[in-house]
């Protein structure tokens, strides 16, 4: 899912850094076409890796091994997706120069996510590891959403 943003986002910073000094409604309009293409591409792979995860996990590692590991590939796929999207807005953030906004958000979540990270690692296993991470990235796509409106209003509708 990360060979989408992978694909995208170098683009999109270099027209983003231009489009945010000459012309924000375009950047807006970059914002959201990107979010649209992100969405379009990431959110298939995901509901496929996730819903066939019992499925191509038996094939690669074997039945008993897959049973136990479907969930974790399924809340991984579901996390992956978050932080793909998320990492549109991400990109906006740096293209505005603003790269102290993400670094506060990571130092606000520190403390949470270790504790949530603690307490479900010691009731779930490793699932909790990706439970916990998943909630993080979804912590982290709501601030870089709103951290993106902020620095560009005209992207609200993105």
């Amino acid at each position: 899912l990360w060979i989408v943003t992978g694909v995208l986002l170098p683009v999109l910073f270099p027209a983003l850094s231009v489009a945010l000094v000459r012309d924000r409604v375009r950047a807006a309009r970059l914002l959201d076409r990107a979010l649209r293409l992100t969405i379009a591409a990431a959110l298939p792979a995901a509901v496929v890796v996730g819903a066939f995860a019992p499925e191509w996990l038996a094939v690669w590692i074997g039945g008993d091994v897959a049973r136990a590991a479907a969930p974790v590939a399924q809340l991984l796929a579901a996390g992956v997706f978050v932080n793909t999207v998320a990492q549109v807005a991400y990109t906006l953030v740096q293209a505005a120069g603003r790269a102290d906004v993400t670094a506060k958000f990571h130092l606000v979540e520190l403390v949470p996510y270790a504790v949530l990270l603690w307490a479900l690692i010691g009731r779930f296993g490793v699932v909790g590891v990706v439970a916990a991470w998943g909630a993080r990235a979804a912590v982290d796509a709501a601030l870089l959403a709103v951290a993106a409106t902020r620095i560009v209003p005209e992207a609200r509708r993105a």
